[in-house]
């Protein structure tokens, strides 16, 4: 349950977790290092997009200036942390790919296919060439 202020703590293991709130689908997160950042986006209506951070996969340290691209690109921060909006109302896209790419590791990807579906969190975990 959350508080007045719509803020909630709960305390898991190390690793990777999937949530869901009563609105639906929340994300991935993963709990690499203590204390993780676990905000989570809720009734977010017809919006799309994918937030979170991005970390080294083996030390679990969030990774700056890598490039996540959906239907634009952003670069992360220095706290690993990225948000690309897609839009709102009805969408289409054509073939969509989400990608992650950092100078040093292996690039991330994943087939969304034509549609994006919601914002929800996709903490990406990236592994050194």
């Amino acid at each position: 349950m959350t508080d007045a202020n719509g803020r909630y703590s709960i305390e898991v293991a190390a690793g990777d977790h999937s949530y869901r709130l009563s609105s639906g689908e929340a994300g991935w997160i993963s709990t690499r290092t203590l204390p993780t950042n676990g905000d989570l986006f809720a009734n977010v209506g017809n919006c799309q997009g994918r937030y979170g951070i991005v970390f080294d996969a083996s030390s679990g340290h969030p990774l700056a200036n890598v490039t996540v691209d959906l239907t634009r690109s952003v670069t992360t921060g220095i706290d690993g942390w990225y948000r690309v909006d897609a839009g709102c109302g009805r969408t289409f896209f054509n073939t969509t790919f989400f990608t992650a790419t950092a100078t040093g590791y292996e690039t991330y990807s994943y087939f969304m296919g034509r549609y994006v579906n919601t914002l929800i969190r996709q903490d990406i975990g990236l592994k050194r060439k």
